[in-house]
Parts: C-alpha cells; structure tokens; sequence
C-alpha cells in the first residue's frame, strides 16, 4: 500500500520524502521491522519509541512516523553510517 493512502487521515505536520513509496507493513515494535515497513515511534509509560529509530532504519523500515521529529544529523549518520 502506499504510505499516502496508509497516512490519509492522520494530520502530518512534516512530511519529508515520497508519500507514493509502497509500505509491505507497520510496526510499533522496532524488532519486528522488516524492509519496506512503516515504524511508528510512540512515547509510551515503558519507553519511548522515538528511541528506537535508528534501529528501524538498520533493520530495513522505508518510513518512520513519530510524535516528535528526531535531530536530522543523527538519522543521517546512522543511516548511512
């Protein structure tokens, strides 16, 4: 499905990348991505799903749908490493 479609009705305060890109999966559990998934970071009462990012990216996740925007630079360099 294409992340447009799969992001309709959420309100998106920053959008950087292609919406048209096709989501094979969503996870909000970051051990469970899998290349093509959509990674939802969460703030939660356990942990926080913001942290767990990098480790989305690294493990294949094609988008990362978060409450609170991550420093860019970091997500370059864990990224492209």
């Amino acid at each position: 499905m294409k992340l447009e479609r799969l992001l309709e009705h959420i309100k998106i305060n920053n959008l950087s990348g292609d919406p048209q890109c096709d989501i094979t999966g969503v996870n909000i559990d970051s051990r469970r991505i899998a290349g093509g998934h959509l990674f939802i970071a969460l703030h939660g009462t356990q942990t926080d799903g913001h942290a767990y990012i990098g480790k989305a990216i690294e493990l294949g996740a094609r988008a990362i749908l978060c409450e609170t925007l991550p420093d860019t630079r970091s997500l370059v360099e864990l990224h492209y490493g």
